[in-house]
């Protein structure tokens, strides 16, 4: 992991940063309680706190070893999660006349990332180095009722009462930033 990185628009961030974790557990008990008197409204009030937590600590570490046939997920960092703007895009259209896409070459993409990673099969001997590099090519902005759909979730006949919002289209090529309008004002 020492010898692996996430690298954002030049700048390269660590995947192994030698830090110590802890999980833990509690559990908490309060209690609270009020007497009333028929002549007189009093109240006691009466506090009580009983709490109990266990941790456990352990070190992150520098080489992860994956069985065969398995698999680890690694998740350090997000990509992006804010809106990029341009004032040849809108960020609310409301017609489909309204939507323009702005197309980005490598050079020019607001976003460029990837995974630089070193691996080994067996022995340490002769480490694999690989890297998958990605960068934005396109950024639409649409509006909700085309990208989302409503649905109510099923479960062996029973439909649940909440609805669930999910993308019409699901492609790994894409990713999606939703993002509500409230109070802004801006156009663009």
């Amino acid at each position: 992991m020492e010898e692996s990185f996430f690298l954002q628009n030049g700048i390269a961030y660590d995947y192994f940063k030698n830090r110590v974790f802890t999980v833990s557990e509690g559990t908490g008990v309060s209690v609270s309680g009020s007497s009333f008197n028929s002549k007189f409204m009093t109240a006691n009030q009466v506090a009580n706190a009983i709490s109990s937590e266990e941790s456990v600590s352990f070190t992150e570490k520098q080489i992860v070893r994956i069985p065969s046939n398995s698999a680890k997920i690694i998740a350090e960092y997000n990509i992006n999660e804010a809106l990029i703007r341009d004032c040849d895009l809108l960020k609310y259209p409301k017609k489909e006349k309204d939507i323009i896409t702005l197309e980005f070459e490598k050079s020019g993409s607001p976003i460029v990332f990837s995974n630089r990673l070193l691996y080994y099969v067996g022995t340490p001997m002769n480490p694999i180095t690989v890297e998958n590099e990605f960068y934005i090519s396109e950024i639409t902005n649409y509006p909700k009722d085309m990208l989302v759909k409503s649905t109510y979730e099923e479960y062996c006949g029973q439909k649940s009462s909440l609805v669930t919002y999910k993308m019409k289209y699901f492609s790994p090529y894409h990713f999606y930033i939703i993002y509500n309008k409230g109070t802004d004002f801006w156009e663009h």
